[in-house]
């Protein structure tokens, strides 16, 4: 009978403990607006923010999962709501390892937040009056900086947006990057940047 020396037992652990991380996480990328430059320039001319969502991670096939936006002001949460879950019917259960979806933002003329979250087949539509005390544009952010894509979790939540208005410095100057590119936990983005008012879109997989 073979042995198995305790350095070996050691790799053997860790091996284990990779495969059991490996499979509760995915991979998350956005990319920023539609490809025609045309299209980009009109969207940008009727202030409409556009991201593209692929979330990839092995077993979520047939699984179920919900859309939550949450409101924040003043630091507090102010609203947390589910605006989709797909366990309502079984035609909206993942397909796939993947899901793709785009989001769309506008703020209107009326001070109304409008949010699309259009799929292949369907879309949510979802609409917000936006409060006076906002010191600047609402812009769409994702979390990702310079990396193509970052880890996401399989069981738990994830932040996947930020719609918000910008951090303004001493000086004046504004910045919407700084901010989503902080690495702050995103419920915490009064406590150093003073954002008045934002909302946050998590996507949780059941």
């Amino acid at each position: 009978m073979k042995r198995i020396t305790f350095s070996t037992a050691i790799v053997l652990l860790i091996s284990l403990l990779n495969q059991t991380i490996c499979q509760d996480m995915g991979t998350l990328s956005i990319e920023n607006g539609p490809e025609s430059e045309e299209m980009r320039d009109l969207m940008a001319f009727q202030g409409i923010d556009y991201e593209k969502v692929k979330i990839k991670a092995v077993g979520i096939k047939g699984k179920d999962y919900h859309i939550t936006l949450k409101e924040f002001e003043g630091g507090a949460l102010k609203r947390s709501e589910v605006i989709f879950d797909s366990s309502r019917d079984n035609f909206f259960k993942i397909k796939a390892d993947s899901l793709d979806f785009k989001v769309l933002t506008q703020v209107d003329a009326s001070g109304f937040f409008n949010l699309m979250v259009k799929f292949k087949r369907f879309s949510i539509s979802e609409k917000y009056k936006i409060p006076e005390h906002k010191t600047g544009d609402y812009v769409l952010k994702n979390f990702l900086g310079s990396k193509d894509e970052i880890p996401f979790k399989i069981k738990g939540s994830n932040y996947l947006l930020v719609y918000m208005t910008p951090f303004v410095r001493e000086d004046g100057s504004a910045s919407y990057c700084e901010v989503a590119q902080s690495g702050m936990d995103p419920e915490k983005l009064f406590d150093k940047f003073k954002i008045p008012h934002y909302y946050l879109i998590e996507l949780t997989i059941k």
